[in-house]
């Protein structure tokens, strides 16, 4: 434990019961403030254990001390709650049903104001409904005919406002006489709507008649229309019978001097149409001739280019054949000669590993020599010449050097 020098603490307290408890604080103060222990070690560790145990029991007694003192004061609060609550019970008794009638009375006042103010709210909004219905006969006639319209005004109209309506009777009123005002003028719309509408039925019958009149002209315009590039004789044929055909008057009635001139105009339509194809044909046919010259003229090309090119094949096919003749003796002779290579390189290394084996053969006797010309080198210098000792001398000294 590492102590530093400090004032001890004056712990003072207004309660004499916790002076013990305040003077054991300021000697644990005194001894523990600012104290770092040196938890790392045993010694430390256990230091700080005691410092602690010590402050715990000061807490716990402090605490317990609080508890027995408070006690007293605790039973005096419970017996003060309980008599009130009994002196309150019995204030209640006489108070409650006094409060009570009043209560009714209020109830019954506020009943008696609500049921007034919805008999009124009733009443308002009856009149009120009333004169929404009358206003509501003026909507929904955007569209409708002179006679619903009609109607509507005879029964707004008869519609009798009164002493009935009340204070609203005069809203009633205003309410009537808009709403007749906005159905009459719906009502003078109407008939101009109706008017104009008839009037357009009517043109619309004349259009329409008109329109088909001129579908019929249209018709009579186009007929030379499907014929054209058709054959010479079918567009003869119906020619003909478009000829024979008659324009009646009552048919075509303001329109038949349109109709005739259609006709004719159709009629020349198909003349034309007629010469331009039998020109057509005529025409085809000298192009058809032509092409199966053009055709013959090409296949005849056709041909002589095919035994052309067949010639030429034939000719590159021989010359690939010569070719490859040729290619294929080059390798035979090259096959030869690489042969005849071979032949000689293994010759060569044949007498190459003879000649080792014999000089191998050489270097194994040479040791078995040397002691031989070793040992004749005494009868040599006795028997022999000086020449023969002296090439016995230097075949040993030359041995040697080699053996070296």
């Amino acid at each position: 434990m590492d102590n530093e020098t400090i004032d001890r603490p004056a712990i003072e307290t207004s309660i004499a019961e916790y002076s013990p408890t305040a003077a054991g604080l300021a000697d644990l103060a005194h001894r523990f403030k600012n104290v770092v222990f040196d938890v790392s070690t045993t010694k430390g560790d256990k230091e700080a254990r005691a410092a602690r145990l010590e402050l715990v029991r000061l807490r716990t007694g402090l605490e317990a001390k609080r508890k027995e003192l408070k006690a007293p004061a605790l039973e005096r609060s419970r017996l003060i709650d309980a008599e009130a609550k009994r002196i309150t019970d019995a204030i209640l008794l006489l108070e409650e049903p006094i409060d009570a009638q009043i209560r009714a009375a209020d109830e019954k006042r506020e009943a008696e104001r609500q049921a007034r103010a919805e008999s009124d709210r009733l009443r308002i909004l009856r009149h009120t409904n009333k004169i929404a219905e009358i206003r509501a006969a003026a909507t929904g006639h955007g569209r409708s005919s002179s006679a619903i319209l009609t109607l509507a005004v005879e029964q707004v109209g008869a519609l009798v406002i009164d002493k009935v309506y009340e204070e609203w009777e005069s809203a009633a009123q205003q309410a009537k006489d808009e709403t007749l005002a906005t159905l009459n003028q719906l009502l003078c719309d109407a008939v101009a709507r109706e008017c104009e509408g008839a009037r357009l039925r009517e043109e619309a019958k004349r259009l329409e008649r008109v329109a088909q009149y001129q579908n019929k002209l249209h018709e009579l315009r186009s007929v030379a229309a499907p014929f054209v590039g058709r054959p010479s004789d079918l567009i003869e044929c119906a020619l003909k019978a478009f000829e024979a055909e008659v324009i009646d008057p009552a048919n075509w009635a303001e329109f038949y001097a349109q109709a005739v001139e259609a006709r004719d105009a159709a009629v020349t339509e198909m003349r034309r149409l007629l010469a331009a194809a039998v020109e057509a044909e005529r025409i085809a046919a000298e192009q058809a001739i032509e092409s199966q010259r053009l055709a013959d003229q090409r296949r005849e090309q056709d041909r002589q280019e095919a035994e052309a090119r067949k010639a030429r094949e034939q000719a590159d096919a021989d010359l690939r054949q010569r070719q490859e003749a040729a290619a294929a003796e080059q390798r035979r002779l090259d096959a030869e000669a690489a042969e005849r290579r071979r032949a000689e390189e293994a010759r060569h290394e044949a007498e190459r590993m003879e000649a080792e084996r014999a000089a191998d053969r050489v270097r194994r006797a040479a040791p078995l020599l040397l002691d031989a010309l070793v040992i004749t080198i005494p009868y040599m210098a006795t028997l022999g010449t000086p020449e023969e000792l002296a090439q016995c001398n230097a075949a040993i000294a030359a041995a040697t050097e080699d053996g070296n």
